[in-house]
């Protein structure tokens, strides 16, 4: 059995964001029509493709899907689920605006009886969805960046520098979206900016050694253990948007293969970094510090290349970001140990 995805399209919106290319109309009268003919399509797509694949996941776009009621969209599901078969832990995503979605439709999966997840409840592009006018966003970056700059200075001018180069990276990155996959490396380098201007706010001049260390560790759990997940958990939205991804490029058996190496890399040079701090680590802090690798995105790493099931890169994703944390939990009690 072949393991595909469905992509479904909503195209109803309560207004046109300037930087959206796909169909979507300004009402919901037609609704119903629009169902009786999404079922009509669901039923002789289902006669084509429904034998020899199982279905992974599904993925509600638009427009903006939380637009419909819930009734319409359990419907959807239902009716999907009739004529399509699906994996026991298929995955349910669907595009939301914070201001359309509530309880009602979040309690949707569980009616389907499938596994679902919510990416994200927060306002994406708020300019271009008219709820910061270019002024008022204006206003908010130069005030932020303000503060920013400053509070770099005063704990190290270098930290300014390394401000702007992160911002340029950011940009670039951005610019990237459609052109290569290879701009996940300049990923890499945007996470790693942060770590390094926290250095130099506490150690003028710290070891070459050190900071090289500090920043390939960084930046490989950065590839394997952020970007490179997420970009596998929306693979369907990137194909949609011609995105240029390494998923999407190269394949989710690289993407996995690349996982996997990345954050191997990254958990020994942790190590490292803990063993040529300046801070002395005991073996203790140090086999903790191993031990949160493992536990934090090895395991998911390893659940997601054996498995290759998507909802495993969203759990890889979520739980390598809790990993800094605990490696600064570990720091802590050994600053308060003495």
């Amino acid at each position: 059995m072949k393991d595909s995805a469905i992509y479904i399209h909503i195209p109803f919106c309560d207004h046109k964001c300037i930087y959206c290319d796909f169909y979507s109309i300004i009402t919901s009268d037609n609704i119903s029509t629009f169902l009786k003919s999404l079922k009509k399509e669901i039923e002789y797509l289902s006669r084509l493709y429904s034998e020899d694949r199982i279905f992974t996941s599904i993925f509600f776009g638009g427009g903006t899907p939380s637009l419909m009621q819930p009734e319409y969209l359990k419907e959807i599901l239902n009716h999907l689920k009739k004529y399509f078969n699906f994996d026991e832990n298929a995955e349910v995503t669907m595009e939301t605006n914070p201001g359309t979605v509530d309880k009602e439709k979040l309690k949707l999966c569980g009616n389907f009886d499938i596994d679902c997840d919510l990416d994200a409840a927060t306002v994406r592009h708020p300019m271009a969805q008219g709820y910061l006018s270019f002024k008022e966003g204006l206003f908010w970056t130069v005030g932020w960046s303000i503060v920013a700059i400053w509070g770099a200075y005063y704990l190290n001018p270098v930290c300014i520098l390394i401000f702007a180069i992160g911002c340029l990276l950011e940009t670039v990155y951005c610019l990237l979206l459609k052109v290569t996959h290879l701009r996940t490396l300049v990923s890499g380098g945007v996470k790693t900016a942060g770590a390094i201007a926290g250095v130099f706010a506490v150690d003028p001049s710290p070891s070459p050694i050190f900071l090289s260390m500090l920043f390939l560790w960084l930046f490989l759990w950065e590839i394997g253990g952020q970007n490179v997940p997420n970009d596998w958990s929306d693979i369907e939205e990137d194909r949609r948007l011609s995105a240029k991804t390494i998923p999407v490029r190269l394949g989710t058996h690289s993407a996995n293969a690349i996982i996997m190496g990345s954050l191997t890399a990254s958990l020994i040079l942790s190590t490292v970094v803990f063993y040529s701090s300046p801070i002395p680590f005991e073996l203790p802090f140090l086999v903790a510090a191993v031990a949160t690798g493992l536990s934090f995105f090895m395991l998911p790493a390893w659940l997601l290349y054996h498995t290759k099931k998507p909802m495993y890169a969203m759990v890889l994703f979520n739980m390598a970001s809790t990993n800094p944390l605990a490696l600064l939990v570990i720091v802590v009690i050994k600053i308060v140990m003495g």
